[in-house]
């Protein structure tokens, strides 16, 4: 298999050259926004609140739905998990009434208010567990997603990192602190967490998505290829990874392929509209005279042993098996590839 030189040299780049890390965790520079890109592996929650300015006091009284009665943990957790978030969020709020020093149940809540849109509520409550407890991970974690749904991404990798040094394993704390890099514009430091991510979990198919578009809006086209090649081999049921290996590919100077990419991105989700814009603007950029040989499946490979060179370097996370973290599951958007249940339950 022959490639053009430009991709040839980003591979061999991409596989050869590692990303230096320094400061507290890794230097960072600003990248280029790349329209119709798209990271769904941590997804934002619409608030409910049209509040523009969002408070930076950790006291905060909620309005919440009206629930009378003791109310057991059991009771509010099947609202949760029946995806009735204002429900449970009310039946937590009563919860903790009754048991204020319950670590989990402040968390509950926090997470609760947070599926609800009740941002202000889910930095509370969270933050009161964290008060409680502050080696309660998975509050630091989820408290990091809320404060990235508030646009505030330096607060975000604050409690990313906190959580990372309770656990170095947790992937999700990892996404999270790679959302908030690139929220930051310091794309160093998302590709590296997310890099670190894929040694803790080399079938995390989010965190392959999410670095090909950290790629992208650095323009970085030919090595964006490989990851979001592997991603949609794992997750080929997914619109959003499709798409974005099409504008690669696109960006890459292989329309024909780029179209068909799209084309099947549309088979997955047919009111996609933003593939659908792209395949009408690569349709007419066609060539039939020329022959786009790209074989997918071989970058695809190529990334799984970059990941696996990656778990052998120096300073790489060792050692270490993924981690399923609470919360993960019923995100909004697009699920993630920790979809297993975990228990929610801790009296």
């Amino acid at each position: 298999m022959t490639y053009p030189n430009g991709i040839r040299t980003a591979i061999a780049l991409f596989l050869a050259v590692p990303f230096v890390a320094g400061g507290c965790d890794v230097p960072g520079r600003s990248s280029a926004k790349a329209p119709s890109a798209e990271s769904r592996g941590e997804p934002r929650v619409v608030p409910v609140s049209t509040t523009t300015t969002m408070p930076m006091t950790t006291t905060v009284t909620p309005t919440a739905p009206a629930f009378t009665g003791p109310v057991s943990f059991e009771e509010a957790e099947s609202a949760y998990r029946d995806n009735r978030f204002e429900d449970a969020f009310g039946m937590f709020s009563v919860y903790v009434e009754e048991r204020a020093e319950n670590a989990w149940g402040h968390y509950m809540k926090g997470l609760s208010a947070w599926k609800a849109g009740r941002l202000t509520e889910a930095e509370g409550a969270l933050v009161r567990a964290l008060e409680i407890d502050p080696a309660h991970q998975r509050s630091l974690v989820n408290l990091a997603r809320v404060y990235l749904d508030m646009d505030r991404p330096a607060d975000a990798l604050s409690q990313a990192k906190q959580a990372l040094e309770l656990n170095p394993s947790s992937g999700s704390a990892l996404r999270v602190a790679g959302r908030a890099y690139a929220e930051l514009g310091e794309a160093n430091g998302a590709i590296e967490a997310y890099r670190q991510a894929l040694v803790v979990d080399a079938g995390d198919a989010w965190s392959m998505n999410n670095l090909g578009l950290i790629l992208i809006q650095q323009e970085r086209f030919a090595e964006a290829l490989p990851p979001l090649a592997r991603a949609v081999e794992l997750r080929g049921d997914v619109a959003v990874i499709h798409n974005n290996l099409g504008i690669a590919l696109e960006r890459s100077g292989y329309p024909a392929m780029a179209a068909t990419v799209y084309g099947e991105t549309l088979g997955i989700d047919s009111s996609y509209a933003k593939a659908e814009v792209n395949l009408a603007r690569v349709t007419g950029r066609i060539d039939a005279t020329v022959d786009e040989d790209l074989d997918l499946a071989f970058l695809a490979q190529l990334f799984v042993s970059d990941i696996a060179r990656w778990g052998d370097s120096p300073g790489a996370l060792v050692d270490i098996e993924p981690v399923v973290e609470e919360g993960e599951e019923n995100l909004v958007e697009q699920p993630h590839v920790d979809s297993a249940p975990v228990p929610l339950t801790h009296e």
